[in-house]
């Protein structure tokens, strides 16, 4: 009988032996990048528009997001104004998880479009406001923003688990400088003559009168220089769009 329990004492030290080795040799990180690697889909919505993507977790922490959001182009009209602003982007994200768990930090690359057009259309009885004076006729405003973005951010996901997820983004969107084009004809009268001004595109436009008329001519430097003071007060504002405010969230599901 003694013979038998040491024969069973070897046989247990032999298999714990055995089975410590073999846990020993399996690496937690291995385990969890075979979990946490593959690839996704996700939708959502956010100040960018509307969200479809495709990621994949290519490694444990890591995620690369094929992206496109956009918005329905938006319009506005009524008697005196019309304005309506197209805006889309397409390009990779790249999510970097610092501490394994859905805190995120992202950067990436896009293409970009956001196009804005402003149109005013007066009369003499229905004029409007261009820097200090008052004109008639149609005068457009169009902005847009170089081909090309870039993105940074901070965010929360767990789009890297299986199964269905979420994703939140928080970050902007630099777009760079924009391209602002003033052009139209506007009208006033000046000393009861019915004077037309010519506003073409240039650095930034030029200003030419219709007609020799002298008094027209003379006062086209009037309606340039309230031209150039509107052209300066809207460039500074469409400026501040150069880092465009991104807020979104996304529903993923990791396959």
């Amino acid at each position: 009988m003694v013979k038998d329990g040491i024969n069973k004492i070897k046989w247990i030290a032999f298999l714990l032996a055995f089975s410590s080795t073999t846990i020993a040799e399996i690496d937690p990180m291995r385990v969890k990048a075979a979990v946490y690697t593959g690839w996704g889909i996700g939708v959502g919505a956010g100040s960018w528009g509307y969200t479809v993507e495709a990621n994949y977790a290519f490694s444990f922490g890591w995620r690369a997001r094929f992206i496109y959001s956009g918005l329905d182009k938006l319009e506005y009209q009524d008697d005196l104004y019309e304005a309506s602003i197209d805006h889309s982007n397409a390009g990779v994200l790249i999510n970097w998880h610092p501490f394994w768990g859905s805190f995120h930090f992202s950067v990436g690359a896009l293409s970009n479009r956001t196009d804005m057009l402003v149109s005013v259309n007066g009369s003499a009885a229905n004029q409007f406001l261009v820097g200090d004076s008052r004109y008639g006729g149609r005068l457009s405003l169009a902005t847009d923003f170089p081909e090309f973005a870039s993105y940074a951010g901070i965010g929360w996901s767990t789009a890297s688990r299986p199964g269905l997820g979420y994703s939140i983004d928080i970050g902007a969107l630099y777009q760079g400088d924009p391209n602002v084009v003033l052009s139209g004809t506007i009208t006033e009268s000046r000393m009861g003559i019915e004077c037309a001004y010519i506003v073409s595109s240039g650095n930034p436009f030029t200003v030419s009168t219709v007609g020799n008329n002298s008094i027209c001519t003379q006062s086209s430097n009037f309606a340039e220089t309230s031209l150039l003071t509107e052209y300066n007060q809207r460039l500074d504002d469409f400026k501040l769009l150069r880092f465009y405010p991104v807020l979104s969230f996304a529903l993923t599901y990791r396959f």
